[in-house]
């Protein structure tokens, strides 16, 4: 890594991942061939996109799923389906802040990305999801030792009720 590069991760610049050619204005556009160029690039990622993110990981199929299958069926079988779900997390990373990628975006990663700008691009959106700090925030609090104690009046202090009298009243013995 360079100097720039490092210097980019520790202040969260946003890192640039490539560049497509989409419509200019939507279908309009796209009828009279009208097209602009976007850069893409990634920046810190909101919880929310996160856990789509996540989510997405999650649906795409294993080695489990096509065990049995010869090879060549295994491997289409995994481009089939974990290349859409790969560009629907890049196109969900490249969305500012709540915004879902839209279709133009899907359809221009799709047509225009190649397998190592997928992997660089991939690769920058599993670094901003930033699971360092995920499992240090994990292990911060799964070591809290927190007990039950609301209900509790601590050691050595006044009970805040009054102790009980009997049903029949005080007993005058």
């Amino acid at each position: 890594m360079t100097q720039r590069e490092i210097a980019n991760t520790f202040a969260d610049q946003p890192t640039k991942i490539g560049e497509v050619r989409m419509p200019k204005w939507g279908i309009v556009g796209r009828l009279l061939g009208l097209y602009r160029t976007k850069e893409l690039s990634i920046s810190g990622l909101p919880l929310g996109k996160v856990q789509l993110i996540a989510a997405e990981f999650d649906d795409m199929l294993g080695g489990e799923e096509v065990e049995g299958m010869i090879q060549s069926d295994q491997i289409n079988m995994l481009l089939k389906s974990n290349l859409p779900q790969l560009v629907k997390v890049i196109g969900m990373a490249v969305s500012k802040g709540a915004k879902m990628p839209s279709r133009d975006l899907m359809d221009a990663l799709n047509e225009q990305f190649t397998m190592p700008e997928l992997a660089e691009a991939i690769s920058e959106v599993y670094r901003r999801l930033d699971l360092s700090t995920f499992f240090g925030i994990l292990a911060l609090t799964k070591s809290l030792n927190l007990s039950d104690t609301q209900d509790q009046q601590a050691h050595g202090q006044p009970s805040s009720t009054p102790p009980s009298l009997p049903k029949d009243g005080p007993s005058n013995s």
